[in-house]
Formats: structure tokens, sequence, C-alpha cells
């Protein structure tokens, strides 16, 4: 069967998920993203918070809904202007609460061609832990997507950029090491953590499925995906 996605097109249609444990200074967060339609108004991908618009960060557009950044309470990074209809994909890594290049992403249309951004955490970004994640809206609010993600995977260590293009390449976690959560919406819906670790989704009402990203495979673990929950 091929790829399938989550089509959001409303407010309060989000995925939320409380995080326990919490995430702490060590995140990498790979996506696979569509804007179906333009809402000319900030749009999300993901959203990490710890409880207040002060501690949230997130992967979202700017108020004009098409160049995708990196966010926070205070500061924006742009990272790609994106085409309505198109997918995108992202992959973005924290490794320590400060430094010049603690914050990392890669972002493109091609898992095999990806583009880079590094810079210092600022803002909400050098939050020590975050407790809650949010797809598809943030904690500021009615910032929702008129689109897609294909799959949301985390981990709680720092991927290498050849890892981030593999993990793009699949729906499925091709390394378990540290892995923290994985909602692989290769069947459309659902709030199945396939990682075996619990972090079930809530919410998801009226949501849709459509067709996913061409070419990115359902894949698996080293193993061919032994130990990941396929239902």
């Amino acid at each position: 069967m091929p790829s399938q996605s989550v089509r959001f097109d409303a407010d309060n249609e989000e995925y939320t998920v409380t995080l326990s444990p919490a995430l702490g200074t060590t995140i990498t967060i790979v996506t696979w993203f569509r804007l179906a339609v333009d809402r000319d108004a900030y749009t999300t991908a993901w959203c990490l918070d710890n409880g207040s618009t002060d501690t949230a960060a997130a992967l979202q557009t700017d108020s004009g809904g098409t160049i995708m950044r990196l966010v926070d309470d205070s500061t924006t990074q742009d990272l790609i202007t994106m085409t309505v209809g198109t997918w995108y994909c992202f992959g973005v890594v924290r490794s320590a609460l400060s430094g010049a290049t603690a914050l990392r992403a890669l972002y493109g249309t091609n898992p095999a061609s990806l583009s880079v951004f590094t810079g210092a955490p600022g803002g909400s970004w050098d939050t020590a832990n975050f407790n809650r994640l949010r797809i598809a809206e943030s904690q500021w609010n009615n910032e929702w997507l008129n689109g897609n993600i294909a799959f949301t995977k985390v981990w709680t260590r720092v991927l290498t950029d050849q890892e981030i293009a593999d993990e793009l390449s699949q729906y499925l976690p091709k390394s378990t090491t540290n892995l923290y959560a994985a909602w692989s919406f290769w069947d459309g819906p659902s709030t199945t953590d396939r990682s075996g670790n619990g972090h079930t989704l809530t919410g998801g009402s009226n949501t849709a499925t459509e067709s996913g990203p061409a070419g990115i495979v359902l894949g698996g673990g080293p193993e061919g995906g032994r130990g990941m929950l396929l239902t």
C-alpha cells in the first residue's frame, strides 16, 4: 500500500501528548510536512512546551504561512520558503542548552539533499525540560495546520546528519537507540506510539487520510523492524 499521512484542515484537530519522562537537553525530532492550504497565518508542524507560552519552542511558519522557521517565545530562525502542495522534511536537533552550534536543523524536499542551519539556542530553546508535544498546533493556539503530517519521530540523543537523512527516508524508526517516541501515520490517523514506549497521542478528531510523500518507505529497524509496533 502507498504511504499515507494525516490530513488536518481545521482548528482543534491537533494531536497532543504529555511527555513523561520530560524531554531533557538532548533532543532530535524528524518529520514530514505539507501545506495543503496557505492560511496566511502562523502554521505549526509541532510544538514543545513546559506548560506556558514562555517555555514553548516549535517548528512553525511565519505569519504569512509559508516560511518555515524554528521559533519560540522571543526568537525566530527562517529555514525555507515552502510551496503549497509540496512535501518537505525536517530534522531538528538540540545538543546542549547553549553554544553556537547547539541548535541544528536539516530540511528540504529530498532526504538525500538537505540544507543545514546551525545556531545557538535562544528564548525557549534553552528550556531544560519539555513535558508536552503538540502536532499540528502550538502552545500559542490558533496556529493550526491546514495540511499533512506523514510521521514524527523523537530521540533523546543527537542523531548524525546521515542518521537524520536515513530516518527521513522511512516511516518506522531505523535507529532504536534512545528512541523516545515514533508516531507513524503510514495508514493515516493513529494515536499509537510505535516505539513501544507508550507515548500515546490524544486528539486527532475529524482528521482524514491522504497520500504521503512519494518514495518514502515503511522501513524498520536494523533487523527489519522487529520490536516495532505495526498496528
